[in-house]
């Protein structure tokens, strides 16, 4: 659960509210759990083949990837606030797309950040990310 993760993964101290929210499904308050887990208030879920094959061999340790084994990264927000020159001035990560007219289509966005960027600026990495440089003379 919430308390357990916070106690064994940050020392006691509070999960932000915002990340905890997006890992929170209906009706199972108190846990947390990825939101291709369930819909709320579902009677039905669902759990990747690594979650599985570790709860049918009953494991002693949960999957590399797990929220159980400290994964839990959320997403990033459509919106950053920062504070520039002494204002507070926000920063879009997503974008609209429109169709041929100009009109935005409804729930159709383009995310800004990249894949090797949100890698580069999760507080949790669950991979190495590598840029690399071959040194040389240009042809």
């Amino acid at each position: 659960g919430v308390e357990a993760y916070q106690e064994y993964y940050h020392g006691g101290q509070e999960i932000d509210q915002e990340l905890k929210q997006q890992y929170e499904i209906s009706g199972m308050e108190g846990m947390l759990l990825s939101r291709r887990f369930g819909k709320d208030d579902a009677s039905e879920f669902m759990i990747c083949s690594s979650c599985k094959a570790s709860l049918r061999t009953k494991s002693e340790s949960p999957p590399k990837h797990s929220i159980a084994n400290g994964f839990l990264i959320g997403t990033i927000p459509t919106t950053i606030a920062f504070e520039q020159d002494g204002e507070t001035k926000s920063l879009k990560t997503i974008k609209e797309v429109h169709d041929k007219h100009g009109k935005p289509i409804p729930n159709q966005t383009v995310s800004l950040v990249t894949s090797v960027m949100a890698a580069a600026i999760s507080p949790t990495r669950p991979y190495a990310y590598i840029f690399s440089y071959k040194g040389g003379r240009h042809q």
